[in-house]
């Protein structure tokens, strides 16, 4: 999930020590992953989660040093690459059926016959329905497509001058570190986000941004 993917990254860039527990998102609170659970609260929903972080001292505000416009200019970018692009990504694996065919065999592939297309048929139609309700789903592919370079050309032009984070800041803030998130999630997923990867291997400033951010969050998987 690119949504635990972002907490995670977050969890970095604050060096806040976590640990990470496989969870079916049906036994989660609001029946959705992440959730956080520390001292006396539980709490899901990956923006919330880092807002409670923040708001109870815990974890550092990264986007303390923002003004005000650059503030409402990071939430304009959370809600595009949340709303619109991450679902797009999901489109490309669970709806294409070239994508759902790769998602298929690497999610499904453990469950054992003749469980298999039964959950498979399953999730996948509770995914394509939520994309539908959501609005994504009744796009063409081509209009997915479209709608994913449109954000990957614009963080191409906002990073021509040379900076190295989102805001030209001296040090990342929590725009950087969504973006980043959603990226990374799109490009692991390699062919069942085929296009989606060509189009960030293709563009060599968001290619080399999602590259910093790797090292410095993960350098591990660098």
């Amino acid at each position: 999930s690119g949504f635990c993917h972002k907490l995670e990254a977050y969890l970095r860039a604050v060096s806040l020590p976590y640990t990470v527990v496989p969870v079916y998102p049906n036994s989660a609170p609001k029946g959705k992953v992440p959730y956080l659970g520390i001292d006396d609260f539980l709490v899901a929903d990956s923006h919330l989660i880092i807002k409670q972080l923040k708001e109870r001292g815990i974890g550092k505000d990264l986007n303390r040093g923002l003004t005000e416009p650059q503030q409402g200019e990071s939430r304009a970018w959370q809600a595009w690459v949340e709303e619109v692009v991450y679902p797009c990504e999901i489109y490309e694996r669970w709806q294409d059926d070239e994508g759902w065919a790769v998602t298929a065999a690497e999610t499904f592939t453990h469950v054992r016959w003749p469980l298999r297309p039964l959950l498979a048929w399953y999730f996948r139609r509770r995914t394509t329905n939520a994309l539908w309700y959501g609005g994504v789903g009744r796009h063409s592919l081509a209009e997915v497509y479209e709608l994913e370079e449109e954000f990957v050309g614009a963080l191409e032009d906002r990073l021509r001058d040379g900076r190295e984070y989102f805001h030209g800041t001296g040090e990342m803030t929590e725009v950087d570190v969504v973006l980043y998130a959603f990226l990374v999630q799109g490009v692991s997923q390699g062919k069942g986000n085929r296009r989606f990867t060509e189009l960030v291997r293709g563009r060599r400033l968001v290619r080399e941004y999602a590259r910093r951010l790797l090292s410095k969050l993960f350098p591990e998987y660098d």
